[in-house]
Order: structure tokens, then sequence, then C-alpha cells
């Protein structure tokens, strides 16, 4: 008897993950149809000599640091992209990678060189919030200090930002 109500139990508890699964598709998942897609370290990209217009990419490596370990992936991106569609291209990734598709928004003000970036919740209320997961007691610094670095890009000379500022719809992240 026992083992038929573990059975059970444990039918109705897969049941149940699997019906509040999120299965919503973001532009980021579609990495093969845009321009610019994640790329391993290693990974050589072969570009067509052939064409009339060859366009020259460059790897932006995106590092997140969680309180257990470092993850380091590249973003293989055109060169000739603009600083708000590099910028973007990188808060999309993190996003999806990271921050469960949880949007991200950029204004770049080049003469000032500052970066303004405002996390938007969405419209409906779903499983995962910036507020409730990522801006908590626990997290908001790891959340806060992992977009920023990616952000600055310190070792890319292509990205150059000397300001950075967060806001939270619409009201700017002060950290105390």
């Amino acid at each position: 008897m026992n083992k038929i109500a573990v059975s059970f139990l444990i039918i109705a508890t897969t049941l149940l993950s699997t019906a509040c699964m999120d299965y919503k598709v973001d532009k980021v998942e579609l990495v093969d149809s845009r321009d610019s897609a994640v790329v391993k370290k290693g990974e050589d990209i072969k570009e067509e000599t052939d064409t009339i217009n060859p366009r020259r990419t460059a790897k932006i490596p995106i590092e997140i640091v969680s309180k257990d370990e470092k993850i380091v992936k590249y973003l293989q991106i055109d060169e000739e992209s603009t600083l708000k569609e590099k910028l973007q291209l990188i808060l999309d990734t993190l996003s999806h990678e990271y921050f469960n598709g949880l949007d991200m928004e950029v204004e770049v003000q080049e003469k000032d060189s500052l970066v303004k970036i405002n996390l938007v919740e969405p419209d409906e209320k779903g499983r995962v919030s910036w507020k409730d997961d990522y801006l908590n007691e626990q997290n908001i610094i790891y959340t806060i200090n992992n977009i920023i670095k990616n952000v600055i890009q310190e070792d890319d000379n292509s990205i150059w930002i000397e300001e950075v500022e967060i806001y939270y719809n619409g009201e700017l992240i002060e950290l105390t």
C-alpha cells in the first residue's frame, strides 16, 4: 500500500511541476537566426571570403560570478555594430542565460560615456521577477555586479563606458 501511495505522490508532483513550467520562447533562443551568436571560447568562426561584403566579427566575453562559480561564455558580434546594439546583445544574452528572460532596456549617452539600464518587470505576474528573485537582499549585489561587469567590458577596447546606472521600473537602484 505504501508503494502505491509513494507512486501516486511522485506522479502528482511530476504533473504539478510540469504544469507550472514556463515554456515562453524568447528571441535570444533563436541564436542561429541572428547575426550574432553565443560561441565557445576555443571555437573559431569561419567566415566566407568569397562574399561581396565580408563582415568582421569580434568575440565579447559574458562572465557571471555567482556564489559558487564563475561562468564565461562568448558572444560573436559584428564589429560594425553600434554601441547600443552590442550592449543590447550583451543584456539580452544575460537576461536569457542568467535572469530567466526578464527584460532589460538600454539607453546609451555616448557623449557622456553613460549607459542607463532599466530592469523591467513583466506585465504578467510570473514565477520569476526582478524584485523577488534578483533584487532581494541576498542577490542584489550579485545581480548589479554581474550586469555592470559585463556592460563595462574592461578587456574590450571597442566598448568605452565610464558610468553605468541601473534602474528598476524607472527608479535608480542605490546600494546602501
